[in-house]
């Protein structure tokens, strides 16, 4: 057998959190089934007659993409200790991303996948996926494992990515040994262990204990890190609210949470009921998107470590520094006798519009200048630089509506674009004293802070 065979015939889907080609042509070729034994962490996979096997083109080895980690049709990735799923796609574009597998017992002992190889006869055509590109993130570091020689295929509809040993060994830590006796054998010792438990201190909001320990969703911690349930009555409470968004042709799944200017004043958590009972087994991972006061953290994109969790249908949020203090403005501490302590009853943010978000999601950002008892909202664009932008500013006030100013006349005007430095060089808008302060295609603005009002223009260096 030739040593490029022994070298490449090897299951490696690169450790991808941004894989993204576009679709050009269809190209018919030849592949055929393994001629030799396939073991993963030593459990021998015989698929032969899987729906979707493992298969073999110009030496190389090939493994479907999987779209469940959990049992299901397929998870040879997952008996790895990986996931992977689709993150955006639509007639041109499809974004992939394979990760660790966050929780240990959703790791399979063995691969399983659907025994119906029959119905689809035995064609061996698959289909040349043409693309634009891969990029490998792992940790941070942009590299191309997939050489363009091994092309991206589908087989009986679904994709499949070649296995290369750049990829299995590099790329993901694989161990790979090759012998005539046992055939290729691929393993994984460094899965990494992830425990979640319920805190044993004590969770405070807004100065009412919470009782994790009779909750139907307590407060979760894991690496240190506390997780709140996302439930209709703590946001509430905590005066945020939040949205879930499936994927579509121009944005990520994705769940968003802002702030709102109401919050409710009786903490009715909710909890569990008798006969009710809590359990981590339900424990998932989100791979989506997640949006907090127009923030966007991509977590799958960046490989990020603490990303939202999910028991059932209600998800949970990371309480990290950044998160809870700078991005929600609760107050943030800890200590050993209090426990965990979070305030929002002093938090004076924008009320963040979480119904329309998703048409300005990778076009035009919502930004806010904060300063004491005064903030002002702005989008990126206006409308004359983007149909996703805003010819708006909205002006808060602690204790006052909120007041809603048009300034489309001053767009025109002074044909502006854009209300938020696409450069550093540009100072960002602000509040300087009584005053909202930006510099906009070369002119400095001021408006009144308490009625909206232009009450300045001046030429700008900026």
């Amino acid at each position: 057998m030739r040593n490029r065979f022994l070298i490449n015939a090897l299951i490696c889907f690169g450790f991808l959190t941004a894989f993204m080609f576009s679709v050009k042509a269809a190209e018919n070729v030849e592949v055929e089934m393994p001629k030799f034994d396939i073991s993963f962490n030593g459990v021998k996979v015989d698929a032969d007659d899987a729906s979707y096997p493992l298969i073999v083109y110009k030496d190389v080895t090939y493994i479907p993409v999987e779209d469940k980690h959990t049992g299901g049709q397929y998870n040879y990735m997952s008996a790895l200790g990986f996931v992977c799923g689709e993150g955006r796609s639509n007639e041109k574009y499809k974004k992939l991303f394979v990760r660790d597998l966050r929780f240990e017992k959703n790791i399979p002992d063995v691969v399983d996948f659907e025994k119906n190889g029959g119905a689809f006869g035995e064609d061996m055509t698959a289909q040349v996926v043409e693309y634009s590109g891969i990029i490998v993130n792992r940790f941070g570091n942009v590299r191309e494992v997939f050489p363009k020689e091994y092309p991206i295929l589908s087989f009986r509809g679904k994709e499949y990515l070649p296995m290369t040993y750049d990829a299995a060994c590099t790329g993901l830590g694989l161990s790979m040994k090759f012998s005539s006796e046992k055939g290729l054998e691929l393993s994984r010792t460094n899965i990494p262990q992830r425990i979640v438990s319920v805190p044993s201190f004590d969770v405070t909001l807004n100065g009412v204990k919470y009782r994790n320990e009779v909750a139907k969703y307590p407060f979760l911690q894991y690496n240190n890190i506390v997780f709140m349930p996302l439930t209709e009555n703590i946001a509430d409470f905590m005066g945020i609210k939040f949205r879930h968004y499936d994927a579509r042709a121009d944005f990520y799944e994705c769940v968003v949470v802002g702030n709102k200017h109401e919050r409710g004043k009786v903490a009715d958590f909710g909890y569990i009921k008798d006969g009710d009972s809590f359990s981590l087994d339900i424990l998932e991972s989100f791979d989506g998107a997640l949006y907090i006061n127009g923030f966007a953290t991509r977590w799958h994109n960046f490989g990020m470590e603490y990303s939202p969790m999910m028991v059932g249908d209600v998800y949970y949020l990371p309480l990290t520094w950044q998160i809870a203090h700078d991005h929600l403005g609760w107050e943030y501490s800890f200590d050993m006798k209090n426990g965990l302590v979070l305030d929002s009853r002093n938090t004076f943010k924008p009320e963040y519009d979480i119904d329309t978000l998703p048409t300005v999601v990778g076009y035009s950002r919502e930004y806010y200048a904060v300063s004491g008892d005064h903030y002002v909202g702005y989008l990126t664009h206006s409308l004359k630089g983007s149909p996703m932008g805003s010819n708006k500013l909205r002006f808060g006030k602690r204790g006052e509506a909120e007041k809603v100013v048009d300034i489309s006349e001053i767009i025109e005007k002074y044909d502006i674009e854009y209300l938020h430095p696409q450069t550093g060089a540009v100072p960002q808008p602000g509040i300087e004293g009584g005053n909202f302060v930006a510099y906009w295609n070369g002119y400095r603005f001021v408006f009144d802070l308490d009625s909206g009002v232009l009450s300045e223009v001046t030429k700008s260096e900026f």
